[in-house]
């Protein structure tokens, strides 16, 4: 692959990311604290915002990882794109979140 047809490709899962990450900011949280489902799963298990984001980016991981080992999904709606890019989108939550702890 080529740097050009990279970038586009690069370029385009990131816009996928921000469509992704409205739309789910809006169904988790009704769009106004981003954070909102990881604080409250941090609080029901009685763990920090952060630990509560990884423990759903090893679960993804986790699904990523079987199906890369060519497990078959049968959860037909999430491809293996989509778990990339939800494991992409809560790394960036999980930054976010760490900067505005420091």
């Amino acid at each position: 692959m080529d740097i050009e047809t990279f970038n586009k490709e690069f370029d385009a899962l990131v816009a996928k990311e921000q469509g992704i990450r409205d739309a789910k900011r809006n169904d988790y949280t009704g769009s106004h604290d981003p954070f909102f489902t990881y604080r409250r799963a941090g609080e029901f298990m009685g763990v920090s915002t952060g630990l509560a984001m990884l423990g759903r980016m090893i679960e993804k991981a986790t699904r990523l990882q079987v199906l890369l080992q060519g497990t078959k999904s049968q959860v037909k709606d999430e491809t293996i794109l989509d778990t990339a890019v939800d494991i992409s989108i809560i790394s960036k939550l999980i930054a976010i979140w760490w900067e505005d702890q420091i």
